[in-house]
């Protein structure tokens, strides 16, 4: 029982982790830690998610743990070592990657990350020592052989550096930078010495500036392309020198500032790029990125206005404004942001899964609930939107959205084929810096309203709830007739999950002071707590202020739907069709009642057979959702029917969904054991769900009751190949090769498996016997060019 719930735990932890949300996968590290205090694996998993969440004091601590229980574990002394170095304690750094090197001298990562140091110092020579040590171990590491290409290049060993791409070339045909690269170096072997100015001075002068300046733009090109923005920023600072007034270089050295942290001077790049080119919304959305990281607020919101001024929908700068509003917890804001950028790109669902997002955090699930099916119907397989209509339907987890934490920036054009890869991040350590100063200011004044306020606001927008609750109960105690406070309450209340609590505080703050804000969240409130018709009358109430408010018309709308008042919603999203035409989710609700009272004169389907054929029909048509709806009811109609079960179980496992899965293949396999296919699909869900014991027994009882079945063959050989058992998958893969002599499928497979094992000529002799059955596999040609090379 405590490893089952050890299990979740982690989990969770991952889940957290992999929705960036740090805070939470920290949390439940921590259980673990509190379970296995010994375990270090779990305080150095801890020191990277606090690490990745930039609490580098915080990931120290527990490297420092880490390595203190396994002091022979290269791999936590070279964490600890980078922490250090992103602390700026370099002597600790020192002595923790010595440490890491002592225990290992060919470890690759400290080796790696020595190497980096000393390219980034100037120290080419000892970068080089470092990354020629790694390759004596390992020669077929591309990415050390990229770095150490650029070393020599940087060197001015050419020759010696096109050796190193075309090893790369050798080993990975496909690497399109190591290919450039070497083209760079042939051409630096090809061309000519610089003549030596001896005569028509005057034309001279004007011409070595145009050759050095295409020259700098070159090797410009290929620092950024090998990964080292210190040297192509002191290659774009030269050749900005040479022309200053060429805004594509002025641009591109912007972008490499801010790479390297320097925001001041991304700015000052920026700047004269608006100076440049002073109509280009482009370059005032870079200036608006460069100054909110630069913490320059006021030039971020004057910059971002001008580039909206400029061009209106502009999609960058309306995309960065949404998603700042959405992090800084304006979700209202940013919603009508991304429903703007719906209106550009209808059929682009990442802006359709910020929409539901902020609706959801705004407190309108229902609607967020919407959003998620319209982005089912572009994209039928978006594993976020089947996840977060998981989350509403269960009431668990968390929602989540396709907005990189990291923002690309406005790309300049041109420059040598897109010279600079533009960066600029909007980071959420701002949030936490501003928390902070507001924590010190709390400390010298306490008991100072406005700062209790602050402070609460700010941990609202960090999700910390309970922290929030508290402050702002303590400034309700300094003035409890502020209705400020009590509509911060009422929303700290309803994310912990107390909607009767939140009620009561925002009904007070309405009896204090009428807010237009605090009646919209009493609305979203009254609809969570299904008094569909107390939030119909707050939303038809604010509509009589803002009669053409496209929010409000879509919660009117909806409340009058679960009212049973069909007619009046309807007529609410013509109204809404009325003032935007091309309002998808209206028009996609509208279109939903029409059919539901369509549908109504139609006898639902109540015999099983009648069910199935109209969860076939919704199947086929992508409509996942209603279909298992159909064979719910048909396996509750037949409770012993091992087929519905199973197939049932087997959509549940499509969509994701599984427990649900599980519970049903089980059913399958209860009623019909000895069934291979069954005990087949309850592996694969037991697997899906994360549970390997149970997913390798019902594999070997499939393979029990039929040792040829194929299906079960190939999962296991599938297993076995993806955690580098070449031999045991290859002799499942042999198993279905026998019955099927013509299965392409499992033929790649082995080849990886010959190839993993370094049986090349067998391998070669597999690919081939793949292109007899099918002469244009594409990946049986590729592969084979791959183990020709190898064999040469």
């Amino acid at each position: 029982m405590t490893n089952d719930c050890l299990d979740q735990i982690l989990k969770e932890a991952d889940d957290c982790y992999s929705n960036s949300d740090y805070s939470a996968a920290a949390q439940q590290i921590e259980k673990a830690v509190d379970q296995q205090p010994d375990n270090a694996e779990f305080w150095a998993t801890w020191g990277n998610i606090q690490f990745q969440a930039g609490e580098y004091p915080s990931a120290i601590e527990k490297y420092q743990e880490a390595t203190k229980l396994a002091p022979e574990k290269p791999d936590y002394w070279t964490f600890l070592a980078l922490a250090f170095l992103r602390d700026e304690k370099i002597d600790e750094f020192e002595t923790a990657l010595q440490s890491a090197l002592t225990i290992d001298p060919n470890h690759a990562d400290s080796l790696k990350l020595l190497g980096d140091l000393n390219f980034q110092h100037g120290s080419k020579a000892d970068a080089g020592m470092a990354y020629l040590k790694i390759l004596q171990t390992n020669p077929d590491d591309t990415d050390v052989l990229m770095r150490l290409g650029s070393c020599l290049y940087e060197g001015r060993e050419f020759e010696s550096a096109k050796e190193c791409y075309e090893r790369v070339l050798t080993i990975d045909p496909s690497n399109d930078l190591a290919l450039d690269n070497m083209v760079a170096c042939k051409n630096k072997l090809t061309e000519p010495d610089a003549p030596v100015p001896t005569q028509d001075p005057g034309v001279q002068a004007d011409n070595i500036p145009s050759d050095k300046l295409h020259s700098l733009l070159e090797d410009a090109e290929f620092f950024n392309n090998s990964g080292n923005p210190d040297s192509t920023a002191e290659t774009l600072e030269e050749a900005v020198t040479l022309a200053p007034n060429e805004t594509v270089i002025v641009s591109a050295l912007g972008g490499v500032y801010f790479k390297l942290g320097k925001y001041q001077k991304a700015r000052e790049m920026f700047r004269k790029e608006i100076e440049l080119t002073p109509s280009s919304a482009d370059a005032y959305t870079r200036l608006a990125m460069a100054a909110l990281s630069a913490g320059e607020i006021d030039e971020f919101e004057s910059s971002i206005g001008i580039a909206l001024e400029i061009d209106p929908q502009h999609q960058e700068a309306l995309r960065f404004l949404a998603k700042i509003n959405m992090q800084t917890g304006r979700f209202h804001d940013a919603g009508r942001i991304f429903a703007n950028l719906i209106e550009q790109n209808p059929e682009f669902a990442e802006f359709y899964l910020a929409l539901g997002y902020c609706f959801h955090k705004g407190g309108d699930s229902p609607t967020a609930e919407i959003v998620y099916r319209r982005v089912l119907e572009i994209d039928p397989k978006n594993q976020c939107a089947i996840q977060n209509l998981e989350v509403l339907s269960n009431g668990e987890g968390t929602v989540s959205h396709t907005i990189p934490e990291d923002e690309e920036v406005v790309d300049c054009n041109g420059l040598e084929q897109n010279l600079v890869d533009f960066e600029l991040a909007y980071l959420d350590k701002q949030n936490n810096e501003v928390k902070s100063i507001l924590k010190k200011i709390f400390e010298v004044t306490p008991e100072n309203y406005e700062v209790l306020l602050s402070l609460s606001a700010m941990t609202i927008q960090l999700g910390e709830f309970e922290t929030a609750k508290s402050l702002i109960n303590k400034a309700i105690d300094l003035d409890p007739t502020a209705p400020e406070a009590w509509a911060q309450l009422s929303l700290a209340e309803l994310n912990l999950g107390n909607q009767d609590d939140a009620l009561l505080a925002v009904n007070e703050s309405l009896s204090r002071n009428y807010s237009i804000d605090a009646q919209r969240l009493r609305g979203k409130i009254l609809y969570l707590t299904e008094d569909y018709q107390g939030a119909l009358t707050d939303f038809q109430t604010l509509l009589e202020q803002s009669p053409e408010d496209v929010y409000l018309l879509q919660c009117s709308a909806i409340c009058e739907f679960k009212l049973g008042n069909p007619k009046g919603a309807k007529g609410t999203y013509e109204k809404i069709l009325s003032i935007d035409p091309e309002n998808e989710l209206a028009q996609n609700n509208l279109n939903a009642i029409d059919n539901s009272e369509t549908s109504q004169q139609v006898k639902n389907p109540t015999n099983v057979e009648s069910l199935l054929e109209s969860a076939s029909k919704c199947y086929t048509e992508g409509k996942t959702l209603s279909a298992l709806d159909h064979l719910r009811r048909a396996a509750n109609l037949e409770t012993d029917n091992a087929e519905i079960h199973a197939t049932l179980g087997s959509l549940e496992f499509e969509a994701q969904l599984n427990e649900e899965a599980v519970t049903n293949l089980s059913k399958a396999v209860e009623l019909q054991p000895d069934s291979p296919d069954y005990l087949t699909r309850l592996a694969l869900a037991e697997y899906q769900a994360g549970n390997i014991d149970r997913f390798k027994s019902f594999l070997d009882n499939a393979l029990t009751y039929d040792p040829e079945y194929a299906p079960a063959l190939k999962t296991r050989g599938d297993y076995e190949l993806g955690n580098a058992n070449f031999k045991n998958a290859g002799t499942d893969y042999i198993a279905i090769i026998k019955q099927d002599a013509g299965n392409v499928e499992a033929l790649l497979a082995l080849a990886v498996c010959f190839f993993k094992s370094n049986d090349l000529e067998t391998a070669k002799a597999t690919y081939e016997r793949v292109l007899e059955f099918d002469p244009e596999n594409e990946l049986a040609i590729e592969n084979l060019k791959v183990v020709y090379e190898k064999i040469a």
